[in-house]
């Protein structure tokens, strides 16, 4: 069963989401970085290139969950629909 969210429940999770995606990039640039020095300095780089996809991955995931929130914010017609009881304050 789906239960209604209301606007600032999905604007807190947007907000959350977007975080994540940032810092998903800023950690994938760091990791690209890495790999290009361990590379330059004949290191083996088959572990940190596993990681690298594991954290793109991830990102994937990131992205599209925060792009699944936009969207509902955006269909969203019912600013005023009851959070669920566990996410309503008490």
């Amino acid at each position: 069963m789906v239960l209604p969210v209301n606007r600032t429940v999905l604007l807190t999770h947007l907000e959350i989401a977007e975080r994540y995606v940032d810092k998903g990039a800023q950690h994938i640039g760091r990791l690209k970085e890495i790999i290009d020095v361990l590379a330059r300095g004949g290191a083996d780089t088959t572990a940190p290139k596993d990681l690298l996809r594991q954290v793109e991955t991830a990102q994937e995931r990131y992205v599209s969950h925060r792009d699944w929130l936009l969207q509902e914010l955006k269909n969203s017609t019912c600013d005023r629909l009851p959070a669920p009881l566990y996410l309503s304050p008490r």
